[in-house]
């Protein structure tokens, strides 16, 4: 896991870091990957209750952009995690 590179600057610069800046690489990169998870999760436990479609998937994702989750629906896709049936809906 790497440093928040702000708080790397200020500490080779010989400043107290702080907390993390929430805006570099690192700091997004992290907050993107716990998103993702989460995503994951809750994916998996909606179909854990029932197929359903992508369009109805993504009824229950309302802020999450269409790219990123089918992004994350393939990985679950590939992953063997979830599967498509005859009717194209995603099961669990």
């Amino acid at each position: 896991v790497e440093d928040c590179r702000s708080s790397r600057l200020l500490s080779y610069f010989g400043e107290e870091g702080g907390a993390k800046c929430s805006m570099c690489d690192v700091c997004r990169a992290e907050r993107d990957s716990k998103t993702k998870a989460d995503v994951s999760e809750r994916i998996l436990q909606l179909l854990d209750s029932s197929a359903m479609s992508m369009k109805t998937l993504a009824s229950h994702f309302p802020d999450i952009d269409e790219q990123q989750l089918v992004q994350t629906v393939r990985q679950l896709i590939d992953l063997r995690k979830i599967g498509v049936n005859d009717k194209l809906e995603l099961y669990r």
